[in-house]
């Protein structure tokens, strides 16, 4: 009677988890999404947010890219945003800082604010 209560419990586990792998099998662009914008406020302590993004293994192009503070006031704006990178430079020797290749922004609109 236990065997068969344990095994049951097992796969249950491994359904759920062939559910998660799946779940985020078809929507890890959105799940990236997520985590670029959870980066952005945890790092850089800004709200980011973006209409259209295409993220693949090196390359990642963003369009209407709106960066705010945390009290809403503008910081940037950017029609279109593309940012070149190699994964394996953010490992421990490599050859560039943050693995980044190359950014590059159209019609980037800056905003800076200075208070007394």
């Amino acid at each position: 009677m236990k065997g068969t209560h344990k095994r049951r419990w097992r796969l249950a586990a491994a359904l759920a988890f062939c559910c998660l792998v799946l779940v985020g099998w078809w929507q890890w662009q959105s799940l990236i999404r997520v985590a670029i914008v959870a980066a952005a406020q945890t790092f850089a302590h800004v709200n980011l947010s973006f209409g259209r993004a295409q993220i693949g293994g090196d390359r990642a192009v963003f369009d209407n890219v709106r960066v705010t503070s945390f009290r809403n006031e503008p910081i940037a704006r950017i029609s279109h945003l593309e940012i070149a990178y190699d994964l394996r430079d953010l490992l421990p020797g490599g050859h560039r800082l943050y693995g980044l290749k190359s950014v590059e922004a159209d019609t980037p609109d800056v905003t800076i604010v200075r208070r007394a």
